[in-house]
């Protein structure tokens, strides 16, 4: 089955504006994108502070990460900015504009999209938003429910299979070729590629948020 991999970077600036920002308020580009991080993540109100540092502390090697994609959508709404959402304000349809125009590009094509950016900056509340627009799959990531376990409102599949390690562990090893795994800040993580190729023989995008370090591993995978 023949398909192409589409990696799209979302983040809350573009690198001119954070530029400016740095120069204007003194602080560094890597100080903003911690800041913005915190920001977002104490105003969604999921996770404890100490969680919130530490993941604030690594948004920056995600946002760089984000820009090595080959399309970068700027997105400040995040997923902690839930009006913004629901109302679909002007901002926000523009980003989901972005998106429809991106995936216009491939029309008549079997197309992975591949989302990956920094912690709540909405690359969950952009697909939902798409919904009723564009029909897709959706792939859904294995994560250690002992390290990310379910927080509020979550639940098996939404947005994660939640399983042990030791069953992630197992299923990786006894299917080799079926999955790849990866570590996200600590936490090992799994994509069963039999239900990625699923997705595709049933439409033509099929939707994939994923941390930026598993992006070869999807290509070399795409290209055997």
């Amino acid at each position: 089955m023949k398909f192409q991999i589409v990696t799209v970077g979302m983040v809350p600036f573009s690198t001119e504006h954070l530029g400016h920002l740095s120069s204007n308020i003194g602080k560094s580009p890597q100080e903003i994108i911690e800041w913005d991080a915190q920001t977002r993540l104490r105003i969604r109100g999921k996770d404890k502070e100490s969680k919130i540092s530490d993941r604030a502390r690594k948004a920056f090697e995600e946002f760089e990460g984000a820009l090595q994609s080959e399309y970068i959508i700027v997105n400040p709404y995040g997923e902690d900015n839930k009006e913004a959402w629901d109302r679909c304000i002007w901002g926000v349809e523009l980003v989901i504009k972005q998106l429809k125009s991106i995936i216009g590009k491939y029309k008549g094509q079997k197309i992975l999209l591949v989302l990956c950016g920094p912690s709540c900056v909405g690359k969950g509340p952009i697909v939902d938003a798409l919904k009723d627009e564009v029909k897709f799959g959706k792939a859904i990531i294995y994560v250690d429910s002992e390290q990310r376990p379910p927080r509020d409102g979550e639940s098996e599949g939404n947005p994660y299979h939640f399983r042990s390690l030791n069953d992630i562990e197992r299923m990786t090893d006894e299917n080799p070729g079926q999955y790849i795994k990866f570590n996200v800040r600590g936490v090992t993580q799994a994509l069963d590629l039999k239900e990625v190729s699923t997705l595709l023989e049933n439409h033509n995008v099929a939707f994939i948020e994923i941390f930026y370090t598993a992006i070869p591993l999807l290509r070399k995978w795409a290209n055997q």
